[in-house]
């Protein structure tokens, strides 16, 4: 039986890096997944140096589950960075599922159809990876920015022009690459209103 592993964060010390353990505990226990261990550290995501996740990477055997509550909470990693993490996650052949991101849950059932169809799923859970890791780096650089120029609103959300023609350009992408409305509320946190109006000006 396919054994997983749950890889808990926090960045400072005075958050609460096990919150999501009771849901994470819950959703590998819907498809009947036993887990190995719950990793928890408080460290930065911007950060490769993480004992924890290490400890995770060097204990795993090939073909077990990372489980995640998002993505955000393994990696806010620049590209480059991102790239090493991903090759070590690879390397052991371990499948990451993150709660938010509906594609990877595939992961967690059993493989029916052809090899090729497997391949097919595999791509498309690796570029929704990749695309949530670049959304999440890019959160932590706003989140930074906002801090710094301080014109957080109430939602947390950005206001200025610039940044809403930003997440438009993602949405965008998003839909042209054949993601739900869901997935993309996922990802970006964008309200259905404005996913909805990106899709109409692309099919105008």
């Amino acid at each position: 039986m396919t054994l997983v592993r749950t890889y808990l964060r926090a960045s400072t010390v005075e958050q609460d890096a096990t919150r999501s353990k009771q849901e994470l505990i819950a959703f590998a226990k819907e498809y009947n997944l036993p887990i190995a261990c719950h990793y928890v550290e408080n460290v930065s995501g911007r950060s490769l140096n993480r004992p924890e996740l290490d400890r995770l990477l060097n204990d795993s055997n090939e073909g077990e589950i990372l489980l995640v509550e998002s993505l955000d909470r393994l990696t806010r990693l620049k590209k480059d960075d991102w790239g090493i993490l991903k090759a070590r996650i690879l390397a052991k052949n371990l499948a990451v599922v993150s709660i938010d991101i509906p594609t990877s849950h595939q992961a967690l059932k059993p493989l029916e159809g052809d090899s090729m169809q497997a391949g097919i799923l595999d791509a498309i859970n690796n570029m929704m990876l990749d695309i949530a890791a670049v959304m999440s780096a890019n959160d932590y650089e706003k989140r930074r920015k906002r801090q710094a120029e301080g014109i957080a609103n109430k939602k947390g959300k950005f206001t200025g022009k610039k940044d809403n023609f930003e997440l438009q350009g993602e949405i965008a992408g998003l839909l042209k690459a054949g993601n739900s409305y869901s997935e993309i509320q996922n990802l970006t946190r964008a309200s259905r209103t404005t996913i909805a109006k990106v899709s109409k000006r692309l099919k105008a």
